[in-house]
């Protein structure tokens, strides 16, 4: 399955990963700092930690995609695990952001909605990197031009 999957994302070209990260981004931040509706049914206890892991684990994965693409097969992030790093990075750079502007929309930052944020990108990186990367790197003719 780990090898359709990544012959399916193969596929995909840069642009079109480029298009749909900016769309998931900008959808991301409207959800994240759309002000509380007043007399909303509030959701079960912890489901929006629920919800902010998957947003999350969905937007480093849509990243690290993306980085995979953009570096070479030389250099600071010649290798998988380095790439999985810096997009972990930039994940957290994001989430604290996020949080940190949430107020000026209305809404009320959480530290516990961070944490729940970087745990969804470390959760969702580690399965990339075992399904995706360590298959990649285990078949018999890696193609370096996938960026995995």
């Amino acid at each position: 399955m780990a090898a359709t999957f990544a012959n399916w994302i193969a596929r995909i070209p840069t642009w079109g990963l480029w298009l749909a990260a900016a769309i998931y981004w900008c959808a991301l931040m409207f959800a994240l700092h759309y002000p509380d509706i007043p007399g909303a049914q509030n959701p079960p206890p912890g489901a929006d930690k629920l919800v902010h892991c998957l947003l999350y684990g969905v937007l480093a994965v849509l990243w690290r995609l993306l980085i995979g693409r953009q570096t070479t097969a030389s250099g600071v992030l010649s290798t998988a695990w380095r790439r999985s790093l810096l997009t972990f990075g930039l994940v957290i750079v994001q989430a604290v952001a996020d949080e940190w502007t949430q107020p000026l929309t209305g809404r009320h930052n959480d530290v516990w909605d961070l944490i729940f944020d970087v745990a969804g990108a470390a959760c969702f990186l580690a399965a990339y990197h075992f399904l995706i990367v360590r298959h990649a790197d285990a078949s018999a003719d890696p193609t370096p031009a996938h960026g995995y």
